[in-house]
């Protein structure tokens, strides 16, 4: 008779470590009043009955460091308010740019916040304190008017176009496909948009990293509409498309 023996099988976890968060308290100073800090909260571990406590903080408030990430939260929220009061505390125009300018993690300015989120108070706020066009563009190139023409928000892209500075970035194009805004508002056929572009400066001819104009791109996608505002809108000696082997639409 054979005797079996039963093996032990061990599990092994991993031992935990303390994760460090932040969260904010109030302080005040004797110039700019109230201001959100930033402080290290202790980990589960560390923490006790005394640490729970009301901070006295609005809810919708989350984490915040740099007074960029404030404008941004303010931006979200439509805070015009907060957005005055934060700038007001710089003297200093080129502080303001370059707090406006600054790109966070997802490599936007604060003000693409205020365009995404629809906050139009917040957005006219920002936009009469930009100076330059490097508060409205992102890290990847994209400008407010290429996100503004891919929401098909034809009040916001015009609010845009009323300050120069976005007006000289109608034919800006973004690095991953080298798309200006048209190109954006041919493929997603917003005709209202692209009329609109247009009588601001902006090229039916310019090809991006394919070699695809906004023409070509409003004829692939079958867009009659856009097609004939294009053509009436071009300097073109035909009222039919002429597509060569290179794609190419003139």
């Amino acid at each position: 008779m054979s005797s079996n023996t039963r093996k032990r099988k061990y599990m092994y976890f991993p031992r935990r470590q303390k994760s460090l968060d932040y969260g904010l308290t109030d302080e005040t100073d004797g110039v700019n009043g109230k201001r959100l800090m930033l402080h290290r909260l202790k980990s589960i571990d560390e923490k006790d009955s005394t640490d729970v406590a009301d901070s006295g903080l609005d809810s919708k408030y989350g984490v915040q460091g740099s007074l960029s990430d404030q404008i941004k939260l303010a931006a979200i929220y439509d805070n015009e308010p907060e957005i005055i009061r934060i700038l007001s505390s710089e003297t200093n125009m080129d502080d303001v740019q370059r707090i406006l300018a600054k790109n966070d993690e997802r490599g936007q300015p604060c003000i693409f916040y205020a365009l995404e989120s629809r906050s139009h108070k917040a957005l006219v706020c920002l936009l009469n304190h930009v100076r330059n066009t490097e508060c409205v563009i992102a890290g990847n190139g994209e400008s407010v008017l290429h996100v503004a023409t891919k929401m098909g928000d034809i009040d916001i892209l015009r609010r845009l176009l009323e300050h120069d500075f976005v007006v000289d970035l109608v034919d800006h194009v973004e690095r991953e496909n080298g798309r200006a805004p048209l190109h954006l508002a041919a493929k997603f056929n917003h005709v209202e948009i692209a009329t609109e572009l247009l009588q601001h400066g902006a090229k039916l001819d310019r090809e991006d990293i394919t070699g695809k104009s906004p023409l070509y791109m409003a004829a692939s996608g079958g867009h009659a509409d856009m097609l004939k505002v294009f053509l009436e809108h071009g300097r073109f000696p035909f009222s039919v498309l002429v597509y060569f082997d290179s794609y190419y639409v003139y």
